[in-house]
């Protein structure tokens, strides 16, 4: 059990990998982490607004679906249960409201990193 540990915080792809030992020691100087995300490529408060605009847009059957699956974090399965509908018409109207709101993100901007 503890080799499992030891071996799934070691190694490239282990959760030890960006540790660093020093981190806030003032006696170092300012702390890195290694391979940290750059907050630059993050999307901005209007892109965020452009996106549910954009999702507001939807007609109502995928709007519901996309609020499901989406924003309540749902699987299209309970989000089928809940819609009454299909696992399958689940699934596609949520890949159908994906696509729609990727095409009006792409019309208005390059944001397309949401979908």
């Amino acid at each position: 059990m503890l080799i499992d540990l030891a071996r799934s915080l070691t190694g490239p792809q282990g959760m030890a990998f960006n540790h660093e030992t020093n981190h806030g020691n003032p006696m170092f100087g300012e702390s890195k982490i290694i391979g940290a995300a750059d907050p630059a490529g993050a999307p901005s408060f209007s892109d965020w607004e452009e996106f549910h605009c954009a999702v507001d847009r939807l007609d109502d059957t995928h709007r519901e679906m996309f609020d499901l699956c989406w924003y309540s974090e749902l699987s299209t399965s309970d989000a089928a249960r809940i819609m009454g509908v299909d696992e399958r018409t689940a699934q596609r109207r949520y890949r159908k409201a994906r696509l729609a709101v990727a095409e009006m993100l792409r019309k208005s901007s390059t944001l397309t990193s949401f979908i």
